[in-house]
């Protein structure tokens, strides 16, 4: 039987979990030891097991202190069943399992995100980062923003860039190339409307409602 105090985790406060994420390994992508595998990944970047690299290569992948976890981290700062990794095609969702101090993504607390490129995961002490193979370096990514592109473009770019990062030109190419089979040259404030309409949509798989519904709305108003 096993010994109840050995479950309980010990609750710590935002500047406790600041802390942590301050004492964090920068990642290079190039240095990641992948052994020839592809796909997606979290690389643990502070925490018992810095520079861990776990790939999320079945449908449900368990963090926690339980023995049964497949992610398994023997710190009381982690709830036994603390977190989830939900692999969708190859979409990725993390989810929170109720764990005593929370599940972060890029320092806000969630209860369910659907995950991109480069963002920062935190349970307890530990700090991941998540990588997928979409949006790696070897990919040919057209969309840029320069002196050439429509100021409309540069205006919904610079719009997207706050809630999207680095991501901002993969996320604007798809909604411009694929859907409305524009350019950063060609799309102008006549394709508002349309653009508006795939960005809602493409938006609302990677944001919170709020924040797409912010980001929508300031798109609206664009008039250039």
């Amino acid at each position: 039987m096993k010994d109840s105090k050995l479950d309980v985790t010990i609750k710590i406060d935002e500047n406790t979990l600041e802390f942590f994420r301050k004492s964090k390994v920068k990642v290079n992508r190039g240095e990641i030891d992948t052994s020839g595998k592809s796909g997606s990944f979290i690389v643990m970047t502070a925490g018992p097991q810095t520079g861990r690299v776990v790939f999320i290569d079945k449908p449900i992948i368990s963090i926690g202190r339980d023995d049964d976890a497949d992610i398994v981290i023997k710190k009381t700062l982690i709830s036994r069943d603390h977190a989830r990794l939900v692999l969708t095609g190859k979409q990725v969702c993390i989810s929170d399992q109720g764990s005593t101090n929370g599940t972060f993504v890029n320092k806000k607390r969630i209860t369910r995100r659907i995950l991109k490129d480069g963002d920062e995961i935190q349970t307890g002490e530990v700090v991941w980062q998540f990588f997928t193979e979409e949006l790696s370096p070897n990919k040919t990514v057209p969309a840029t923003v320069d002196k050439k592109s429509s100021d409309f473009y540069t205006a919904v770019f610079n719009e997207c860039e706050p809630y999207f990062g680095n991501s901002t030109r993969q996320f604007l190419y798809r909604q411009i190339a694929v859907h409305d089979r524009k350019t950063p040259q060609t799309i102008s404030l006549s394709d508002r409307d349309e653009l508006v309409k795939w960005i809602k949509i493409s938006a609302s798989l990677f944001l919170d409602e709020p924040d797409t519904i912010a980001l929508v709305n300031k798109i609206k108003t664009i008039k250039k």
